[in-house]
């Protein structure tokens, strides 16, 4: 990865941290003026437009890494899995009982096993 998408990896993470925390102001705050409805809303789009540019970057990094590497990350990422949802279906069964659904507790447990997986190759240098 060269320099200047380095920098724009950072540059990215800087203006989600800046609108995160004007968002949840304005959440906060209750503020209802049409700037900020322009501004929640724009937050939203930055939101998906950011997570596939991630997508996009690991995607063509993980096509870089060697085909150990790769073996090493999918078993990583099947036994987080396994665990997030493991987990998270015992404290639903204990804690709320009354639900009984558990494909509620997949999309969890893959987005926390993919990021703890792969999200390292946005930032890892691989020429």
């Amino acid at each position: 990865m060269n320099n200047t998408r380095f920098y724009l990896n950072i540059f990215l993470y800087f203006i989600f941290v800046l609108s995160t925390l004007a968002v949840f102001f304005i959440i906060y705050k209750n503020i209802d003026t049409p700037f900020a409805a322009d501004m929640v809303l724009g937050y939203v789009i930055f939101l998906f437009a950011f997570a596939m540019y991630l997508t996009i970057t690991a995607a063509l990094q993980l096509r870089k890494t060697p085909k150990t590497e790769l073996r090493k990350r999918t078993i990583k990422f099947a036994l987080l899995f396994i665990l997030f949802f493991a987990a998270n279906s015992i404290f639903d069964l204990l804690f709320k009982p009354e639900s009984s659904g558990l494909i509620g507790n997949i999309f969890p447990a893959l987005g926390f096993a993919l990021g703890l997986t792969f999200l390292d190759t946005v930032f890892t240098r691989k020429e």
